[in-house]
């Protein structure tokens, strides 16, 4: 169980490592000549003082991606938020279902964000999508593996807590059944007692008769 928390754990911050990436760097669309299209700003490689970049257009699309991915990294960080708070003071039996249904919305927001950059035109031509789309498409399947895995905790929690039930009932059970065999055990003794205590007088009486 421990295991498998720091996993989840350990994909959380890898899906927020990639959606940041890909969300503030600088390479959605690359042109042949080194030339990228940020979702922010339009920036291009000079020889001598680096990056010189201008604001990118503000169309409509445009501001749907940025809006889907920056709506995503929130939703993202809610839910690792989430996660941490039900992990110390959630209820048993419930936790991480709330972490993995934001986690899976997060996922579904970069997969319309992604598919709506890849689908709308508009971008310079003769160039290539580059590794901002990229792991914006990584973050996809791991978000959604991520929420699903939150989900699937919650449910062996769950069955832990049934397992843990169900062995308290039993050793009660064997518990009531050792003291019931305990009272067999006194009350079977005590009728030994009893006969012993009334074969005594008999004793008694036929030593009287071997004297006479």
């Amino acid at each position: 169980m421990s295991f498998l928390l720091f996993a989840v754990t350990a994909l959380h911050v890898l899906v927020l490592i990639f959606l940041f990436v890909a969300t503030l760097d600088k390479a959605w669309w690359v042109l042949p000549d080194g030339q990228t299209v940020n979702l922010w700003y339009d920036c291009v490689r000079n020889g001598t003082a680096g990056w010189a970049c201008a604001s990118a257009s503000d169309g409509p699309w445009l501001r749907a991606v940025q809006g889907l991915l920056v709506g995503a990294l929130l939703l993202s960080s809610v839910a690792f938020g989430l996660f941490v708070w039900q992990l110390h003071a959630g209820p048993r039996g419930r936790l991480f279902s709330a972490s993995g249904g934001t986690q899976i919305l997060a996922g579904l927001w970069v997969l319309a964000g992604a598919a709506l950059y890849a689908a709308q035109g508009g971008r310079p031509p003769g160039g290539r999508f580059g590794h901002c789309f990229v792991l914006a498409w990584l973050c996809v399947p791991l978000a959604l593996l991520s929420g699903v895995t939150y989900i699937h905790l919650r449910k062996r929690d769950t069955s832990m807590a049934n397992d843990i039930t169900s062995m308290t009932r039993m050793v009660n059970d064997i518990a009531n059944g050792a003291s019931v065999a305990n009272d067999i055990t006194s009350k079977t003794s005590m009728a030994n007692d009893i006969t012993n205590s009334a074969s005594v007088p008999n004793d008694i009486h036929q030593q009287d008769q071997c004297g006479q």
